[in-house]
């Protein structure tokens, strides 16, 4: 009989892994905030986790997301569109200092 080489165990994942478009921190879903755009192209904060479509995902760090907010190219290529606004109740809920 030939012996075989045991097969190292997989580690168990204790749900969804996301990467953060800021600071590409590897973190469980429910520990970062997701971002989602609506059909007239506004970028908004997706509390629920349900909006339809592509989501994008930032560590619930304000400074993580502020340095999202201010570079929308990561954004434009995070939800492959070009016509991204983004939405004035995000800016003022992440404003620096104020």
């Amino acid at each position: 009989m030939l012996a075989t080489a045991a097969k190292p165990l997989k580690k168990r994942s204790t749900g969804p892994l996301r990467t953060c478009l800021a600071c590409h921190a590897k973190k469980a879903k429910n520990d970062l905030c997701r971002f989602a755009v609506t059909r007239e192209g506004v970028l908004v904060l997706d509390k629920a986790y349900r909006l339809d479509g592509r989501g994008a995902y930032a560590c619930l760090d304000s400074a993580c997301i502020q340095r999202l907010l201010r570079n929308t190219k990561k954004l434009h290529k995070a939800f492959r569109r070009q016509n991204l606004k983004v939405s004035e109740d995000l800016h003022a809920i992440f404003r620096s200092g104020e």
